[in-house]
């Protein structure tokens, strides 16, 4: 079993794929804009975390709404486990570990959406690509 370490110091934002605004540098592909000053800004913010997902897979059937649907069900099943919260953004001292095979499996047993375990496992993994390219994960 392979398990990721990631950190978990999230403070979830909601913004839409946007435009940059001045003075901000930005790169487009796929209909999404990923703001490069993100860039280890420590900030996870859901869409543009979507856009980076989209933008590094060459996949036609991983939409925005799926990556949407993924880290909805990531989101929960993190919560279950008490890593997360609505409430209040979690913090922890310590590298948290999270097994990715037990993630990719319950998001696939949800049966919600049309992807392989691969897709899904792809995804989640572009995730934590994203996590350190805003500088959360190592």
């Amino acid at each position: 079993m392979k398990s990721k370490l990631i950190l978990i110091s999230l403070s979830i934002l909601i913004f839409s794929c946007k435009q940059g605004k001045e003075n901000e540098k930005a790169v487009e592909k796929n209909n999404c804009v990923i703001i490069t000053l993100s860039e280890n800004s420590q900030m996870y913010k859901e869409e543009e975390a979507v856009c980076f997902i989209v933008s590094l897979l060459a996949d036609d059937n991983v939409t925005k709404d799926k990556v949407k649907i993924i880290l909805e069900h990531e989101f929960e099943y993190m919560d279950k486990l008490g890593l997360v919260s609505d409430s209040k953004p979690s913090v922890s001292p310590e590298p948290v570990v999270i097994d990715m095979d037990k993630l990719t499996e319950s998001i696939f047993n949800a049966k919600v959406l049309d992807l392989s375990r691969e897709q899904i496992r792809l995804v989640l993994d572009s995730e934590t690509d994203y996590l350190k390219f805003i500088g959360l994960a190592e």
